[in-house]
């Protein structure tokens, strides 16, 4: 179960499994139908079928970041790979990343980032 949908009660950087409904495949089902004007029209309707029978549940690992835990897995692995943090606009050499948001999204902390290399021009 994910443990809160409010940033604000925090999570404590915790691994937990998340129920997890196998898709089923869905199909479409058509059927003629007398119109009261008497015209024959096909009518579509979209249902839900399973080849295998009732929908399967699994436990997906699912890892809760704490507040700042996430940043600072992306700063050491940048950091890591020797690439610059910044917009690349403001570094004068080598290859970087920009964090273009971070936040808070569906119970978890979210990290969206962009690789950037500097064109050398001369």
């Amino acid at each position: 179960m994910i443990p809160s949908e409010d940033p604000a009660r925090g999570n404590d950087g915790r691994d937990v499994f998340v129920p997890w409904v196998l898709a089923t495949q869905k199909t479409k089902r058509q059927r003629r139908v007398t119109t009261k004007k008497g015209q024959s029209v096909i009518e579509t309707a979209a249902e839900i079928e399973s080849a295998e029978g009732p929908s399967k549940m699994f436990n997906r690992y699912y890892h809760m970041f704490s507040e700042g835990e996430l940043y600072e897995l992306t700063r050491s692995a940048v950091q890591e790979l020797r690439l610059a943090i910044g917009v690349e606009s403001d570094v004068s050499a080598g290859d970087g990343v920009e964090i273009m948001q971070c936040g808070w999204e569906r119970s978890n902390y979210y990290i969206e980032i962009r690789r950037w290399r500097r064109q050398d021009t001369f």
